[in-house]
Parts: structure tokens; C-alpha cells; sequence
């Protein structure tokens, strides 16, 4: 019986036919005089029989899974580790992003800040803006004040999510109450800043002005 030689074309059709006429691998094996080990490592294998092993860890997820976690990368409402979580997978945080990364369409990107504006909100604006382009010494008697949220419950600053460069870029709406969070305000006009103030209570007109 041939021994370290490789199946040539003519074998592989004819260990097919007999595999499609039910054969078993040992019948089939001594019909054709070959190892039945043969036999059954070409039916196991087919195209990729006598192709080298070129070695390495084989991939953790198959090409449908890494579809779907490149999918759901793609709404921008899951993070990685939530992805790891919604697919039940035993991954690290790390290979998943290389999974998303790997995507010639996906890439980590911030979420563009702007506050939520109303059009009542943008006409008013604009209609301030026009009132006061004529002023000149009367900025000097105008102080300038705002406050700052820093939320103790999340991120209160630049949030990233996975973005699908084929759609528009997602902003994120600042939130300005709610939550666990220190308030801080300060003001400044033509000569001078106020000290930082810490405000306990929920900031509102009468606050402001005592401030």
C-alpha cells in the first residue's frame, strides 16, 4: 500500500464517488489500495486537503459572529464590554475591539458636545446677538456668569462610541440636571472674576443673585 504520497485528482474524484454511493471509508480504502486514515482525512478536509497548516491560534469567533458584533458596534448603543454581555462571549474587551477595529467601515470616535437647543431657544439667541452689536461702553456695567454640572453617576465630558462611517456622526445632548453631581459657578465682568461657588441646592434665578 502507497505510503507518504498525497491523493492525486483522479483518486479525489473517484474516493468522492464511492463517498456519494454511501461507501464506507474502510470499503473505500481497499477499493483504491490506499491507508483508510487517507481516506478519511481528504473527506474530512476536501479543498483544504494538502494544503499547508500555516500554524497559528485559530479565530475565537467564525465570520457570522464577527458580523454581528461589527452590527452592533454599528447603532452606537453598545460599548464593547455590553457587546461581550448581549452575545454571551468569553472574550476579552480587547479582541473585540480588534474585531470592530478590523471593519474597513467602523472607527472609535467622540461624540460632538452641543447643548440641546429648541428653535425658541436659537431665535432668541439671535435676536440678542442683533440687539447688542451696536453696544460699546455698555459692555463695561455687564458681568458674564455660567455654571458647571460635574455628575458624579457617569461621564460628565467626552463620551465615545463606535462610529459607522457610512452614517451621520451622532452629538451628545450635555445633561444640565438629574443625577449625583457638584454644581460650581462663577462670574467675570470688565475688572474683575468672582470667586468659585459651590452650589448645594438646585441653581435657579434667586441663587444666582444672591451669588
Amino acid at each position: 500500500m502507497p505510503k507518504n504520497r498525497r491523493l492525486n485528482d483522479l483518486e479525489k474524484g473517484k474516493i468522492d464517488a464511492f463517498s456519494e454511493c454511501g461507501w464506507s471509508c474502510r470499503k473505500i480504502s481497499d477499493r483504491m489500495v490506499r491507508s483508510k486514515t487517507v481516506v478519511s482525512n481528504y473527506l474530512k478536509l476536501k479543498e483544504k486537503y494538502g494544503k499547508k497548516n500555516t500554524g497559528g491560534r485559530p479565530k475565537s469567533l467564525s465570520q457570522r459572529e464577527e458580523r454581528k458584533v461589527v452590527r452592533l458596534a454599528a447603532t452606537g448603543r453598545y460599548s464593547s464590554n455590553e457587546i461581550k454581555k448581549e452575545m454571551g462571549l468569553k472574550l476579552t474587551k480587547a479582541t473585540i475591539c480588534k474585531i470592530i477595529n478590523n471593519s474597513d467601515h467602523m472607527e472609535y470616535v467622540p461624540r460632538a458636545r452641543k447643548p440641546v437647543l429648541k428653535p425658541v431657544h436659537i431665535k432668541q439667541r439671535l435676536e440678542f446677538g442683533k440687539r447688542v452689536m451696536t453696544w460699546s461702553d455698555k459692555w463695561l456695567e455687564v458681568i458674564f456668569s455660567d455654571e458647571k454640572k460635574f455628575n458624579l453617576d457617569g461621564p460628565d465630558g467626552c463620551r465615545y462610541y463606535w462610529h459607522d462611517l457610512r452614517k451621520e456622526k451622532e452629538i451628545f445632548s450635555k445633561r444640565q440636571m438629574g443625577g449625583y453631581s457638584v454644581m460650581v459657578w462663577a462670574a467675570f465682568g470688565y475688572n474683575s472674576t468672582s470667586d468659585i461657588a459651590f452650589i448645594e441646592n438646585r441653581l435657579n434665578a434667586s441663587i444666582k443673585s444672591v451669588s
